[in-house]
């Protein structure tokens, strides 16, 4: 399957754009890529990569005003995760988690230890979860 041509828009983070069908649709897009394997090569995201970072931004969540600080810290443990499934052969991750980081740190790197546009972030990544599992993804 294709790399979905949309991408996140950090603006659905900040609200300048509200969540609509439009973003609904890059979701499921982007959801059903990351669950589809490119060949032997590439496999798709896998449970225990997006169970992990899912499970560090809701515990952000549920005390974001003590937490705040941790949001930014999100882009190194993904940044761990892609290198922790780089494949030297390859000149690459082994799955794709390397997608998942690029999209998901540019919607992080507007949060800004503000509680809305954390909690845009949440629902932006739980959709992507959703969709990834829709489409067979393992959760």
């Amino acid at each position: 399957m294709e790399y979905p041509q949309q991408k996140l828009d950090p603006q659905w983070i900040t609200g300048i754009v509200k969540i609509d069908d439009s973003i609904v649709k890059w979701l499921e897009s982007f959801g059903k890529y990351l669950a589809t394997s490119e060949g032997r090569e590439i496999k798709p995201l896998t449970a225990s990569q997006i169970r992990k970072f899912f499970g560090e931004v809701k515990k952000i969540q549920a005390d974001f005003e003590r937490r705040k600080g941790e949001v930014i810290m999100l882009i190194p443990k993904l940044a761990y995760a892609v290198g922790r499934s780089y494949d030297t052969r390859m000149n690459r991750a082994s799955t794709k988690i390397e997608e998942f980081h690029k999209e998901v740190t540019k919607g992080i790197s507007v949060v800004n230890e503000d509680e809305e546009r954390f909690n845009n972030l949440v629902k932006i990544i739980e959709g992507v979860v959703a969709f990834h599992r829709y489409h067979g993804g393992k959760i």
